[in-house]
């Protein structure tokens, strides 16, 4: 059976570790509570940190927006979050803003302007 895999990821790889990403680390924030009732027997750790933590460090931090915005859009379609945004703004754009790619500068301002609401 082929590994799980979960777009964002939530772990990565790097010196011969695995390590939890943003998105991890807020998907294990997010089900903490359903996964202690599901299997309370099962240890772990309690979260250090709280979303509203992870949320403003990435608002506060030049160069997340990419980020930002695949977590803020988390599980809906791009299609319903670009349509959210505004008309300018289609799927494909917000894609290639998540990637880190240009976007024209009114369409880039539309997406800042919704990650900062």
């Amino acid at each position: 059976m082929p590994p799980l895999v979960h777009v964002p990821p939530l772990v990565e790889e790097g010196n011969q570790q695995l390590r939890i990403t943003v998105y991890g680390a807020l998907f294990y924030i997010r089900s903490y509570e359903q996964y202690r009732e599901v299997y309370p027997n099962v240890e772990t750790r309690t979260p250090t940190k709280t979303e509203a933590a992870i949320m403003g460090w990435l608002k506060s931090t030049k160069g997340k927006e990419p980020m930002l915005a695949q977590v803020k859009r988390w599980s809906r379609s791009l299609e319903e979050t670009a349509a959210e945004i505004g008309s300018s703004v289609s799927a494909e754009t917000l894609m290639r803003f998540e990637n880190g790619q240009s976007v024209q500068p009114e369409q880039q301002e539309q997406i800042l302007n919704w990650l900062s609401q």
